[in-house]
């Protein structure tokens, strides 16, 4: 991995519908995007949380639109290290 990383992904929890579209979807490409500080559609208050978060400790929110769906991280962050949890909604 790059050091340009804001926080690292130690353990990330896929759900099961995510896991049966993922050929579809990169989903390493979109951790690492986010790992980066890359928080895809989020809004503008999502992403000033997300900031603070990744500075104090907290949740991180992530929304990528990849066709019909939503591809979402959410990480909980602390001290530079984070669990994540990664779910593909439908539109």
């Amino acid at each position: 991995m790059s050091s340009n990383l804001i926080f690292r992904v130690l353990e990330s929890q896929v759900t099961d519908y995510a896991l049966g579209l993922s050929p579809q979807f990169p989903l390493l490409d979109f951790l690492d995007r986010h790992q980066r500080g890359d928080w895809g559609m989020a809004s503008g208050n999502v992403r000033h949380q997300n900031d603070d978060a990744v500075r104090n400790g907290g949740e991180v929110v992530s929304r990528f639109q990849v066709g019909a769906f939503y591809l979402v991280i959410v990480s909980q962050v602390l001290a530079g290290f984070a669990r994540s949890r990664i779910t593909i909604e439908r539109m």
